[in-house]
């Protein structure tokens, strides 16, 4: 028999699906709405206004209202779509908007950068959350959602953009514009390589310069502002075409994670006391051995061979990082301790309550040495950073406790939100400002010998106002004049220092003022006030 015959298939069966060939159907092409060619629009726009007000430490109002108009025009577009604010969107948008009002209430680079980074992180999950058709609560699956936000949609439709933005046949003008730009993108490289390579030429070095020279205007900084609002709104576009058309719908689902969480509950109950009971062997000895030198801090008695410098800075950091360290281990014991069905464990709840205390114990420890330092030297930023730092995580490490006997309390969310309101309180308080009034105060009051001049400078224009009234307070003091007393090395160290740095900002300020040097997007309000406290001393007059 020949094997290599077909077998005759009967007509009747031929017809069945099985033995047609299988064809697959076209892609179908996504035709996008006049509103979401609009959203693509204000995605590009608001990209190039958000490359211009890099960095912000020179734009910190440019950088305000960019924020405010990325959530204001959003709004407006998406709800002309149809889409209705969510309780949690409406919480992340006056949340960014409060945090980001500290970019003109103060002057602290450190603090505009990590505002305007949440500002940022709140736009992403606002989109999400508006344009989803998922419901948002204020769950422990917040965090899932933020990483979804901010990692995994906006990577899912990067080229979406391009389509919306020209598609259409009558977006003719749109295209002419798309190859316009194309253009430009190619020419920079090469035109600006010609340019260095002629200005060699005194004559059409000056030509150039003649024709070319903008007050106030850059239009290298446009250019690149230009391309790179492309990659951004391409960002920012998948995020919303991805979340429109629920591309992810089914990745990083809540039960997905409880599954996933599930699996990495593999340490047995006896593994993980054997390796923390360790830990808190050591930290019993700590205290037994040390409670003397550490209760000190609380007593206000400083120990014997220390100086208050000393005292405070020994171990301050290490007792900060203990405590980081225990939160890990908490967080470590929940996650990989095996319970039985997914019941509350018994161990689980000992260990967290154990690891609470004696970590809330370190940190009033080490604020109660915080607090003697500061008494002894005044503030500066990092005592106050570190002071908040040291707050956070005490309070997170109650909620841990309580976590233990109420069940159903939200843990990460609340972590979250404790974080989001102490730093805009922190944000918005006028930190700088308060340290430069405290130290002054201080000084003024005899409970504090000299205030270090430099290291008010380091904050900027808050500290101006302070620093002219310390001078005012001075010179009445002394029967002097800040402004006609000759400066030298014999003067007092804190006087020479003040009369040098207000004489230095007081010569700025008038060149600035005589050359009118002034861009509305560097104001803050620190500055407001220091140039009008500078104006009024017989230095700048």
């Amino acid at each position: 028999m020949n094997n290599n015959i077909p077998p005759i298939v009967p007509p009747e069966i031929q017809s069945n699906s099985i033995y047609m060939p299988v064809v697959k159907e076209p892609k179908e092409k996504r035709e996008y709405s006049l509103k979401e060619n609009i959203f693509a629009w204000v995605c590009y726009v608001l990209s190039y206004l958000f490359c211009l007000s890099i960095p912000i430490s020179e734009n910190p109002l440019g950088a305000f209202v960019v924020i405010v108009l990325m959530f204001v025009s959003t709004f407006a577009v998406l709800k002309i779509k149809g889409k209705k604010l969510q309780l949690m969107s409406v919480i992340v948008v006056a949340s960014a908007i409060i945090m980001s009002t500290c970019l003109v209430l103060t002057a602290n680079d450190f603090l505009h950068f990590f505002a305007f980074l949440y500002s940022l992180v709140a736009y992403c999950y606002f989109l999400y959350s508006i344009t989803s058709e998922n419901k948002f609560y204020f769950a422990d699956r917040i965090l899932i959602d933020f990483i979804k936000a901010t990692f995994v949609l906006p990577f899912y439709s990067l080229g979406e953009i391009f389509t919306a933005l020209f598609s259409g046949k009558s977006n003719k003008s749109g295209k002419f514009v798309l190859k316009v730009l194309l253009g430009v993108v190619i020419a920079i490289v090469p035109t600006m390589i010609v340019f260095a390579l002629l200005s060699y030429d005194s004559g059409f070095s000056q030509l150039m310069e003649n024709m070319f020279s903008f007050d106030n205007f850059d239009i290298l900084t446009h250019i690149v502002s230009l391309v790179f609002a492309v990659p951004i709104s391409a960002y920012v576009y998948s995020l919303f075409i991805s979340s429109t058309d629920n591309k992810c719908e089914g990745m990083l689902t809540p039960s997905k994670c409880k599954q996933a969480m599930s699996t990495l509950k593999i340490a047995p109950a006896v593994t993980v006391l054997t390796a923390v009971l360790p830990i808190l062997f050591i930290y019993v000895v700590f205290f037994v051995s040390q409670w003397g030198y550490y209760m000190s801090g609380f007593t206000g008695v400083l120990p014997k061979d220390f100086s208050y410098a000393e005292y405070a800075r020994e171990g301050f950091f290490q007792l900060c990082t203990v405590s980081v360290i225990n939160l890990v281990i908490i967080i470590a014991i929940s996650l990989f301790l095996k319970t039985k069905e997914n019941k509350p464990s018994v161990i689980l709840k000992t260990l967290s309550i154990i690891i609470s205390l004696f970590t809330l114990v370190l940190i009033s420890t080490a604020v109660a040495k915080m607090v003697m330092y500061i008494d002894c030297y005044g503030l500066t930023p990092k005592r106050v950073y570190s002071s908040w730092l040291m707050l956070v995580l005490a309070v997170v490490f109650v909620m841990i406790i309580i976590k233990q006997f109420v069940k159903k309390l939200r843990l990460i969310a609340l972590s979250l939100a404790v974080l989001v309101v102490m730093f805009t309180a922190l944000a918005v308080c006028g930190v700088d400002e308060f340290i430069a009034e405290y130290n002054v105060d201080r000084y003024v009051d005899g409970s504090l010998k000299t205030v270090d001049i430099e290291a008010l400078d380091e904050l900027g224009d808050a500290a101006v106002p302070q620093l002219v009234r310390l001078a005012n307070i001075l010179d009445e003091k002394n029967n002097t004049d800040i402004a006609s007393e000759k400066l030298d090395e014999t003067m007092d160290k804190m006087y020479f220092d003040l009369a040098t740095l207000l004489r230095d900002r007081a010569i700025r300020l008038k060149v600035a003022d005589k050359e009118k040097e002034a861009d509305i997007f560097d104001f803050t309000i620190p500055t407001m006030k220091a140039n009008k406290a500078l104006r009024t001393t017989s230095i700048y007059k």
